[in-house]
């Protein structure tokens, strides 16, 4: 069967619906991030390729709320979902027309408690579509589903937030204990960035956290949008670290990651050419950085180029580079950039050769 003409009437979609089932969908993939319904219904109608594969596939986020009229709301469900994508990053219907009828088969059985919000979540038991997201994705969805549901914060983000203003002040307190702090109360903070106060406290906070806290919190601002004072402080610390001695590149990458979805389009593509045209070019968790997180900045003929040429030397060899660059070559928007860029006769003998090994490898 040639699966790029659906085989079921139904979408996911539709399915839900039928159901009485309101469900918002996140990816969960490339950037923890609502995603439009009517972009989701496209994708499964076979219209458009999935616009942020991850390792060739689609990951999801499903954030489930019955609403019958009268019935009152219950706290949502939660689905982590996994769909394979074919070669052209569209979605493969057969395996979602299975999923779909698992869940049709469960559903019968149990029905009346499906419609009542009841037993939703272990009807997807056996489903080889379920996967389980990292901590760190979980904590950071929970944080956006939670805001996007109007369900409380956790009781760990009262404290981030009272241990960020402590760091904010011209001298903080020397025994501020973050120590019994949560990542979910990081994500908590993060997902209400986009209250007036946030980012300017931590414009302030920043600069003075220790490592821990620091990683604790870029983590979380990779999945927010970033305004351009906080991306300008975050830049500062990058700058600072290249020219260091000893750059501490776990950091450094975890900062480029922090301000990947920042409004600061401009400056942080001129941060990208700094760090792929310095002595730390080849540093593996500033290219994996870069590819999972800093794709978009990538669409563009000059960053395009010189990242694969940094790739193809990266610190940890081919392994790296037939990794990263089969994940990046099957995002849509990416796609032509980079079969430009390995199509100029000017790319250096380094980057032919690893693209000869991935292609003889891909053959056999």
């Amino acid at each position: 069967m040639n699966h790029h003409q659906t085989s079921s009437a139904l979408t996911l979609g539709d399915t839900l619906e039928k159901l009485h089932i309101h469900v918002r969908y996140f990816d969960m993939g490339r950037r923890i991030s609502e995603l439009s319904p009517a972009m989701l219904d496209n994708v499964e109608q076979m219209n458009t390729p999935y616009p942020l594969p991850y390792q060739r596939s689609m990951w999801l986020g499903l954030l489930l709320q019955d609403r019958q009229e009268g019935k009152k709301s219950s706290p949502p469900l939660v689905w982590f979902l996994q769909f394979p994508l074919d070669e052209q990053g569209l979605l493969i219907p057969d395996v979602r027309d299975e999923f779909l009828q698992h869940l049709g088969r469960r559903l019968e059985k149990n029905l009346k408690a499906a419609k009542q919000g009841g037993k939703l979540e272990h009807i997807l038991e056996g489903s080889p579509q379920v996967f389980t997201p990292t901590q760190e994705a979980k904590s950071i969805f929970h944080a956006k589903a939670n805001l996007r549901s109007d369900q409380a914060a956790s009781q760990f983000y009262l404290p981030v937030k009272s241990y960020l203003k402590e760091m904010a002040k011209d001298k903080p307190a020397t025994d501020v204990d973050w120590q019994s702090l949560g990542l979910q109360g990081f994500a908590d903070f993060t997902a209400r960035l986009h209250k007036k106060t946030y980012q300017p406290l931590l414009s302030k906070a920043l600069p003075r956290l220790p490592p821990e806290p620091l990683h604790a919190i870029c983590c979380c601002m990779e999945h927010s949008i970033i305004e351009q004072q906080l991306s300008t402080v975050v830049i500062k610390l990058i700058d600072t670290l290249i020219h260091s001695d000893t750059p501490d590149m776990p950091t450094l990458a975890a900062l480029l990651r922090a301000i990947s979805n920042s409004k600061a389009k401009k400056l942080r593509q001129q941060l990208i050419l700094r760090l792929l045209n310095s002595p730390i070019n080849n540093d593996s968790d500033l290219l994996i950085a870069i590819a999972l997180r800093c794709w978009e900045d990538l669409q563009q003929p000059e960053l395009t180029r010189l990242y694969l040429e940094c790739l193809a030397k990266n610190n940890q060899g081919q392994i790296l580079f037939e990794k990263l660059f089969k994940d990046l070559i099957f995002i849509p928007d990416l796609r032509v950039f980079i079969l430009a860029a390995i199509r100029d006769p000017d790319c250096s003998t380094t980057l032919r050769d690893a693209l000869e090994q991935l292609f003889n490898q891909s053959s056999k």
